[in-house]
């Protein structure tokens, strides 16, 4: 049983803070990360993981042979996300989150197996969403799902005895619960975990009033797929949460021209910056939030409402 303080400093958590938001690149190399862990603290668990990713029903990777996991490796026809090799043996594995594939991808990166020396060789789409590909030459050898890396990680997770290898494990599977790419069972906490979310949403629009912001006359309330929260005065400035991670609650804001980040060198909160959006964040685990009182909790809320939109001035590049 892995302590509940454990997740609390998950590693794959805390250095995604300094990534983009949703980065493929970052998922890539974490995942890549725990592969590598596994094949050389528990070859054997590695090459499992790596065998129910091949297309074929025999195993493709055996654990005697020293396999090497590779990310980012340019060809002359694109550049796969992971490209995983052992004696006479090859498969890449193209990386998607949310983005579309580009077009002939997967048929360049066939073209870019076929100049490679090794014997056989094997495309794999590794997908949050089910992808439906039509054009039979843009369809990979196989297509899975990152609900099935967790559940094949779940599954191994007592066979793994190497320490370092359980806990880089652990949090992997972790984060991937976090980041919502795993199925779970809806258990009871659903029951009060809905009204309570909906209470921090209404805390939220009290707040921005509150900090004498104005909401946006049009549709001051925003509700998406994956966030909820509120438009301030126009639709280039919002305040919410978004659902992969409900302990940060946000003050994005959009600038056409950018953001200089060197304005404000040590900034009350934490920014995450993009080309031309930026997010302030709320950390509510820092801040203990659900220890405080109601009032606490308001005016927690309400200060960094002011704080964030005030911040916006100096960070707008010129």
């Amino acid at each position: 049983m892995v302590d509940s303080s454990f997740f609390e400093r998950n590693i794959f958590l805390t250095l995604e803070r300094y990534s983009q938001p949703n980065s493929e690149n970052y998922l890539t190399e974490a995942f890549c990360f725990l592969l590598r862990i596994l094949l050389e603290k528990d070859c054997e668990a590695g090459c499992q993981l790596l065998n129910k990713m091949n297309p074929d029903l025999k195993p493709l990777f055996d654990p005697r042979d020293k396999v090497v996991v590779c990310t980012q490796e340019s060809t002359d026809y694109g550049t796969p996300d992971i490209k995983i090799s052992s004696h006479a043996k090859v498969m890449y594995v193209e990386v998607k989150l949310d983005s579309p594939l580009s077009p002939t991808q997967i048929s360049r990166y066939r073209e870019a197996l076929a100049s490679q020396p090794e014997h056989t060789k094997r495309l794999v789409l590794l997908t949050h969403s089910v992808i439906n590909i039509t054009d039979e030459t843009e369809k990979p050898d196989k297509q899975i799902r990152w609900i099935e890396i967790h559940d094949w990680l779940s599954r191994m997770r007592n066979e793994v005895s190497d320490d370092v290898a359980k806990y880089f494990m652990e949090a992997f599977i972790h984060y991937m619960e976090v980041k919502k790419m795993s199925i779970q069972r809806v258990s009871w906490e659903y029951i009060n975990g809905v009204p309570a979310m909906l209470n921090l949403i209404n805390m939220m629009e009290k707040a921005i009033v509150d900090a004498g912001l104005t909401l946006y006359k049009h549709y001051p309330r925003s509700a998406a797929l994956n966030e909820r929260g509120f438009y301030i005065q126009n639709t280039n400035t919002w305040c919410g949460i978004r659902y992969d991670n409900p302990m940060e609650i946000i003050f994005w804001a959009f600038n056409k021209d950018g953001f200089d980040r060197e304005r404000i060198k040590k900034p009350e909160y934490p920014v995450r910056y993009k080309k031309d959006t930026l997010d302030i964040i709320l950390d509510l685990e820092r801040y203990h939030f659900f220890s405080l009182s109601k009032e606490e909790q308001l005016k927690l809320v309400t200060d960094f409402a002011e704080s964030a939109h005030g911040m916006l001035p100096a960070l707008m590049a010129k």
